[in-house]
C-alpha cells in the first residue's frame, strides 16, 4: 500500500502478480481549494488579476490586510481537506484617548 504525500489524497495498492510484475490500483489526486474567501474589513494582498484563474493547492496561503479604521492581518491557508482555514483578525484602531483633568492615561 502507498500513502499519498501532503497535498494529495487517495489510495494506491500494489499487487505483485504471479509473473513477478507489480500492478498498481488507485491514484493520488491533487487537493485543490476553491477561490479564497472574502474577508470582511480586509483586502487580499494580491491584485485582482493575480487572483483570477489561480489554482490553490494544499499548503498555499493568501494574506489579507485589514482596512481602516481596522488594523491587523489575516491569512487564509488551503488545507489538506480542500477548505480554507482563516487565522488572524481585524481589530478596530482606537484614536488617542482624551485628556482628562487631574488624570493620566495608562497604557497596558
Amino acid at each position: 500500500n502507498y500513502e499519498c504525500v501532503r497535498g494529495y489524497t487517495g489510495h494506491i495498492r500494489g499487487i505483485c502478480g504471479k509473473d513477478g510484475v507489480w500492478r498498481l490500483k488507485g491514484t493520488c489526486t491533487e487537493v485543490v481549494c476553491p477561490n479564497p474567501p472574502l474577508v470582511p474589513r480586509a483586502k487580499p494582498l494580491l491584485e485582482p488579476h493575480e487572483l483570477e484563474n489561480r489554482t490553490w493547492q494544499a499548503g498555499t496561503s493568501l494574506r489579507y490586510q485589514c482596512e481602516e479604521p481596522f488594523t491587523g492581518t489575516i491569512t487564509a491557508t488551503c488545507e489538506d481537506d480542500g477548505s480554507f482555514q482563516l487565522q488572524g483578525r481585524c481589530v478596530r484602531r482606537c484614536t488617542t484617548p482624551p485628556v482628562l483633568p487631574h488624570g493620566i492615561a495608562v497604557y497596558n
